[in-house]
Parts: structure tokens; C-alpha cells; sequence
């Protein structure tokens, strides 16, 4: 099997996140009145570092989403206990609540008098250096994918053997990264027979230079494209009503 018959598959850590060299300048630059002078030539400013930490950051979700109240219409305490109240609908819903508590917290903000703030509880599995999903979160047991032989070629090709893919675009995967669902639209491949309530394995294209887009409704074993492991999600349509 050639390199070029195989997709690669890539952790969101892998990822960099490119400024040109005159923007880079004036972000480093903003940063320099908070640290000292560097005493050694040798050792990379440490305002350059913070940059670099920031933009380092910017590949991972906000732990901490921050809402500005309109007090013209409700009081910040009437927001807090309504987002409450929805966020509780939620995870029960999503069957969050049992046996841990929610993973949520809503509070006025210590400070701004305006500000609401919804805090994501720290994971325990962090998915940004995978490259597929981690054992402990790979839920589907029947994933059907046929014959031994099919197995090998999936595990040849890199691809997780134990939850079905579905492989979406690059603006799809963006919003995914924000909190946002996976509308079928947004997405490019597809492995088959995926049932309603299913565990799949969320990937996003990233476009290459000097290659075609790749077209709607390809099996994800045809797909050989670069693409990006964002996350688990769960099917809420079947593979049938994908590419309608």
C-alpha cells in the first residue's frame, strides 16, 4: 500500500497555527512591556514564548464561554438561573447528571457587573493529542465492520476499529471545535450502515494546496485526503440520510 493510498491522520496538538512574520512582530511586541529585558542573547524572549503559549491556546476550546447581560431586559441574576435551569434540561437529556454531577458551572462574573460566565469542567480524558479515539471513550462494541480482512485494511490505513467515522469539512470542524453539532451538510465521508445512536469518530478535512476538494459521499476507507481528529459526537440520523 502506497503512502498516497493512505490518509493521514492528525492530533489537533499537531497543528500550528501560522501568522505572517509582520503580524507575529506586532503580537510579540505587544506582549514585551510585561516581561523584563532578556539578559541571555541565546534564550528566546520571553515575550516571544508567551506568543507562542497563545497561540498554542488557540487550538483547544475555551474551558470558559463569557455571555454580556443586556440589564436593559433581565437582571444578571435572571440569566444565571435560566441558564441553569437549561443547562440542568440538558444534561439530562444527555444523560450527564448520573452518577457525576454536572460538568457545568453558570456565575456572575466576580467583577464585571454584567458578565456571565459558564465553566467546562476539566475532562479527565484530553483528546487534543489523539489521533483517534483513546480506548476509555471508544463506546460502540458492534461496529460491524465486517470480515477480518476489512479490519486489517482499516488498521493499515489508520483509521479507529472500534466506532464507526464520518469525515467533515473544515468549516464544519471549526464550529465542532466551538461547541457546535455536525449538520450532515458539513459532512464529506462517511463509513456505512451507521445507525441512529451510534458513537462515531469525528474528523475535519484540511484542504491541500495543489489538490481538488474532495466530493460529498465517499466511504471513508476512499478517502486519502489530511484530515484532523476533533472528537466523539453520536449519530443522530443513519448513513442513508447523510447525503440526501
Amino acid at each position: 500500500m502506497n503512502a498516497s493510498d493512505r490518509p493521514t491522520l492528525l492530533s489537533i496538538e499537531e497543528l500550528s497555527v501560522l501568522v505572517s512574520s509582520p503580524v507575529r512582530t506586532h503580537l510579540a511586541g505587544a506582549y514585551r512591556g510585561l516581561y523584563p529585558a532578556a539578559n541571555d542573547p541565546a534564550q528566546k524572549p520571553q515575550h516571544e514564548q508567551h506568543l507562542e503559549k497563545v497561540l498554542a491556546a488557540m487550538k483547544v476550546s475555551p474551558r470558559t464561554s463569557t455571555f454580556r447581560v443586556n440589564t436593559i431586559r433581565a437582571t444578571r441574576t435572571e440569566v444565571v438561573d435560566k441558564l441553569v435551569l437549561a443547562m440542568n434540561e440538558w444534561a439530562e437529556r444527555e444523560g450527564l447528571c448520573t452518577p457525576n454531577p454536572l460538568p457545568i458551572s453558570v456565575a456572575a462574573h466576580a467583577v464585571l457587573e454584567d458578565i456571565v460566565t459558564v465553566d467546562i469542567a476539566q475532562s479527565p480524558t484530553t483528546l487534543s493529542s489523539c489521533r483517534i479515539p483513546p480506548l476509555q471513550v471508544e463506546l460502540d462494541t458492534d461496529s460491524s465492520f465486517g470480515d477480518e480482512a476489512r479490519r486489517a485494511r482499516r488498521q493499515r490505513l489508520g483509521w479507529p476499529t472500534t466506532c464507526k467515522v464520518i469525515v467533515c469539512d473544515r468549516l464544519c470542524g471549526e464550529a465542532v471545535l466551538r461547541g457546535s453539532h455536525v449538520f450532515v451538510r458539513g459532512i464529506l465521508a462517511a463509513d456505512p450502515s451507521i445507525r441512529v445512536g451510534q458513537a462515531l469518530a469525528v474528523y475535519a478535512d484540511l484542504p491541500q494546496p495543489q489538490r481538488p476538494s474532495w466530493p460529498r459521499g465517499l466511504a471513508v476507507e476512499s478517502y486519502t485526503g489530511t484530515c484532523v481528529f476533533v472528537g466523539i459526537g453520536q449519530a443522530c440520523c443513519t448513513h442513508a440520510e447523510f447525503f440526501r
